[in-house]
């Protein structure tokens, strides 16, 4: 029941006091964890597309630049070579090792980036990104 005057819940006893108690405990948790949901969602939706962008600045880049085309230089994340290989075989398993030490690498780090984001470690990732362009 509701008092006219103050706006507030009369309870009759303290089972009901309880059971409602209980009741606008577990609607704030469920809302906490909906407004969570929500907003976790849309932060990496947002985070998405200049992930997609850098993604493609980059392809675009390694494809014009002819330094990447002309030069053998051996990169410290793909210690596979390739080129020397001399059947088709050792050329496939070379790069399909390759691109799982390259995806290892991506997957950690961006792992490492979502966690230091959870904990709001934004220093941390301001100087990453400072220290890396």
């Amino acid at each position: 029941r509701i008092d006219p005057e103050t706006g507030r819940i009369i309870v009759r006893n303290q089972e009901e006091y309880d059971r409602l108690k209980a009741e606008h405990e577990a609607m704030v948790a469920e809302r906490n964890r909906q407004l969570d949901l929500k907003y976790g969602a849309e932060q990496v939706l947002a985070l998405f597309m200049p992930v997609s962008l850098c993604m493609a600045v980059v392809v675009a880049t390694i494809r014009s630049v002819s330094y990447f085309s002309e030069h053998t230089t051996q990169f410290l994340y793909t210690p596979f070579e390739t080129a020397s290989a001399t059947s088709a075989g050792a050329k496939f398993g070379g790069a399909l090792l390759n691109v799982m030490i390259v995806l290892a690498v991506i997957v950690v780090m961006t792992m490492f980036l979502v966690l230091l984001y959870k904990y709001r470690c934004y220093k941390v990732i301001h100087g990453w990104l400072i220290f890396s362009s």
